[in-house]
């Protein structure tokens, strides 16, 4: 089975935030190298509560992919992408994913 990586740097997929998702996965795995659970949950409130999400986000939240997550163990990376997407899957916009299912099925013709 081929896999297939999406990202969602522009809400096309949902109106979820998927990259701070995938971070609160990566904690509640303790896999954010430097942070405990407890702090990184209290960033996350904080950030769900900010009028300017993206903002705290570069603040706060971004540099966890550039220094909290060297050495995070490949299986850890897929539990938590598994995770993210059996919970944002539900939530992608019909059209989106008709054409995810498009892109799927032409590279299963094509395999």
């Amino acid at each position: 089975m081929k896999k297939i990586a999406v990202f969602d740097i522009d809400g096309t997929l949902s109106n979820l935030h998927l990259g701070v998702e995938f971070l609160k996965e990566m904690s509640s795995l303790n896999a954010i190298n430097g942070v405990s659970q407890t702090s990184f949950n209290q960033q996350y409130e904080e950030w769900s509560h900010s009028n300017e999400k993206t903002a705290y986000y570069d603040r706060h939240l971004d540099h966890y992919y550039d220094t909290g997550l060297i050495g995070v163990k490949k299986d850890v990376f897929e539990e938590a992408g598994q995770r993210i997407a059996d919970h944002a899957f539900p939530h992608f916009y019909p059209e989106t994913l008709s054409e995810l299912r498009r892109h799927q099925k032409k590279a299963v013709l094509s395999s």
